[in-house]
């Protein structure tokens, strides 16, 4: 979540206080999956070794 966070440059508190008062708050687990977060998969595999991702 702290990633996520800072990427967006909020902090976790300030992200929930704002979909709270926004009536969204249920999106706070969508937002925080991280299948959903196609930014840190994409960076999660800029880091994987290279034999790792060669079929």
């Amino acid at each position: 979540m702290a990633d996520f966070c800072e990427r967006i440059g909020m902090t976790d508190k300030s992200l929930a206080m704002t979909l709270l008062a926004l009536g969204k708050l249920d999106r706070l687990a969508e937002l925080l999956d991280p299948e959903r977060d196609d930014t840190a998969l994409t960076l999660d595999r800029t880091r994987l070794p290279e034999w790792s991702t060669k079929p």
